[in-house]
């Protein structure tokens, strides 16, 4: 999981930092092939420490409170980057003065707080996931060799 986060803080950091200008197959595509390995390796941890200990009886209650907090955090996540966002495009495109490079480059800067944000996000998610996360034990059993 903490992995996933750092991977998922990388890739949001350098969108952050993404020029208006990149090239899709060369910068972009893989940083975001970068986020969605990390949210892959950190969403899987985190159904499964969500499972651990539960009793079989509830097991579909504790996935289904998994599953629910997690849309309703993607939906929060969402609403936050996109209000970060667009809070002042309508300034910085005034500003901009009718200059289409200006524009470009304004509405590009909003993009890289709301990625600025979402990286903090995931480094805060890190630093609960390295001190709260229980950690599960080595096992005492020897693996089997075929």
């Amino acid at each position: 999981m903490s992995m996933g986060l750092l991977l998922l803080a990388a890739g949001l950091l350098l969108l952050s930092r993404m020029p208006s200008d990149a090239t899709y197959l060369a910068r972009i595509l893989p940083v975001f092939m970068m986020v969605g390995v990390g949210m892959g390796l950190s969403f899987v941890p985190l159904q499964i420490a969500a499972q651990s200990g539960v009793d079989e009886s509830r097991a579909g209650l504790a996935a289904g409170l998994i599953n629910t907090s997690q849309e309703v955090g993607g939906a929060i996540g969402v609403a936050v980057a996109a209000t970060i966002a667009f809070r002042r495009v309508e300034e910085l495109t005034a500003q901009a003065g009718g200059d289409a490079a200006r524009v470009l480059a304004a509405r590009t800067s909003v993009f890289h707080e709301a990625f600025l944000v979402g990286a903090g996000f995931a480094l805060v998610a890190l630093v609960i996931a390295i001190t709260v996360m229980p950690r599960i034990p080595a096992s005492d059993a020897t693996p089997v060799s075929g």
